[in-house]
């Protein structure tokens, strides 16, 4: 039996009414030392972290997963894809997860892990604000200047060409047939990541108007995963996101797959099984640390 076929489906409903599909992943043996959110990537379904999701679960951390609105399971219900918004993820979807999992483990610490679009979206949600501490896997700020080599041309064209060409006249962005990832993505929410990106600092840029404040009040543990072999976050593109969080105590991870034996690891190999041994007993080593140190004195 798969870890997702021995999770806990729940149906959860943002503040404006929108419904998300979610995946509770209970702590074993129960009661959960804290809880964990996993907030995905671009274009990345919440199966994809099931087995992790599983892993923190068997060692104490009660973990939720779940779609953004307009991907995986969470078919849009309140409006078309191309009037979906980032800021519809951040402070609408992500704020739901969070909620749902500190009111089904109360009183305990909460954790976020971000992969991807999902580290750079945390502090959007009000919620942001109560985490004991972050992951980042493979975060950044997706600037082509940030890239090196002529890797910073491709990527370019993909903010001022490719994303507004195929978002013209659709729905949904067909990222699936691209071979972007494995779920196609409202272009709303596309048209927004290419407009953000075209910005040196990404959301954060002070035209683009974005409330982001708290992320600068983040004053938490967060550790950042970097991989060598990851072409999609470069060591540059993930220092410049982490230097908009100035108040978080923040661990660098970077790691060369090849010199530690890991294998290839890229943007995505974190999640798989194979780091169980790795990449998986480090992250639980830091979250058990930050938990009891997130406990009162005198509580277990």
């Amino acid at each position: 039996m798969s870890p997702s076929e021995q999770a806990e489906r729940l149906a959860l409903t943002a503040a404006d009414g929108q419904a998300l599909a979610a995946t509770w992943f209970d702590a074993k043996p129960a009661p959960a030392e804290a809880v964990m959110v996993i907030a995905s990537a671009m274009g990345v379904p919440r199966r994809f972290y099931a087995r992790l999701a599983d892993h923190l679960a068997q060692h104490g951390l009660a973990t939720l997963t779940f779609d953004y609105r307009g991907t995986g399971d969470s078919r849009p219900t309140l409006r078309r894809g191309r009037d979906l918004t980032l800021l519809d993820w951040g402070s609408q979807d992500l704020e739901a997860a969070l909620t749902a999992a500190s009111q089904r483990v109360p009183a305990k610490p909460l954790f976020l892990l971000g992969h991807s679009l999902g580290g750079q979206i945390i502090g959007l949600a009000p919620r942001s604000e109560a985490l004991a501490g972050v992951v980042h896997v493979a975060a950044s700020l997706p600037h082509w200047r940030y890239w090196p080599g002529l890797g910073k041309y491709a990527l370019a064209a993909v903010w001022y060409a490719l994303v507004p060409a195929l978002n013209a006249g659709r729905d949904m962005f067909p990222a699936r047939h691209l071979r972007f990832s494995s779920i196609d993505v409202p272009t709303g929410v596309t048209r927004d990541w290419a407009r953000w990106a075209r910005h040196r600092r990404y959301l954060f840029a002070p035209e683009l108007g974005i409330d982001v404040g708290r992320y600068r009040r983040l004053s938490l543990p967060l550790r950042a995963y970097v991989f060598d072999d990851d072409p999609y976050c470069p060591p540059a593109a993930a220092a410049a996101l982490l230097a908009e969080l100035p108040n978080a105590r923040t661990e660098r991870v970077r790691i060369d797959p090849a010199a530690v034996g890991l294998g290839a690891i890229g943007h995505f190999g974190f999640f798989r099984e194979k780091m169980r041994d790795a990449l998986w007993i480090d992250l639980l080593r830091w979250l058990h640390e930050r938990t009891a140190a997130a406990q009162p004195a005198g509580t277990t």
